[in-house]
């Protein structure tokens, strides 16, 4: 299983996470993919974006050569939509979507409450912590700015904000799978 997760700002995806488990590595290992430039134009996401693609193509092999399947597990349409956006014309997107499954779809056709549906909040009813307590995506855009500025600390916290989320949507979908 992929669980996958995007940052952006400006229109532009700067960050791509994804955590890749296994039955070997039940708990994942977190793969990013990030391009602070200051001035990320559409080559550079593109760039990024390519790389995604390259090691969600080489991951589904992989696990397709040892008898295995592959799903992307994503919360809301965030990820699938800014693939799509940023390679358009790449085969590999059209064949990757058949992979995606929204968590938040799922959430929302099965479980009733009173409280927000935000990833922040269904995560952690399923045990998601974060690193950076209290943090939400508008919140990261400010550390972006430092980030493209060099501040390795920004970019540092920037990347262990996105491998949280990734790893709140699987213990999501433990959750889900579970109940």
């Amino acid at each position: 299983d992929v669980y996958l997760d995007c940052e952006h700002k400006d229109g532009r995806v700067y960050l791509w996470g994804a955590t890749l488990t296994t039955p070997d590595e039940p708990d994942g290992t977190y793969h990013p993919f990030a391009n602070w430039d200051d001035d990320l134009d559409e080559a550079g996401e593109e760039a990024l974006a390519r790389e995604l693609a390259d090691w969600l193509t080489d991951t589904v092999a992989t696990a397709g050569k040892a008898g295995r399947s592959v799903t992307v597990y994503h919360y809301g349409p965030t990820e699938p939509t800014h693939l799509r956006r940023i390679l358009p014309d790449d085969d590999r997107v059209a064949e990757l979507d058949d992979l995606f499954v929204d968590l938040l779809a799922v959430v929302r056709d099965h479980y009733d409450g009173v409280g927000s549906k935000s990833l922040k909040t269904v995560g952690a009813a399923f045990g998601a912590v974060w690193r950076t307590e209290g943090a939400t995506g508008a919140d990261t855009l400010h550390w972006v700015d430092d980030a493209r500025n060099g501040d390795t600390d920004a970019q540092d916290r920037l990347v262990a904000y996105n491998e949280d989320d990734t790893q709140a949507l699987r213990a999501l979908r433990n959750g889900l799978r579970d109940t």
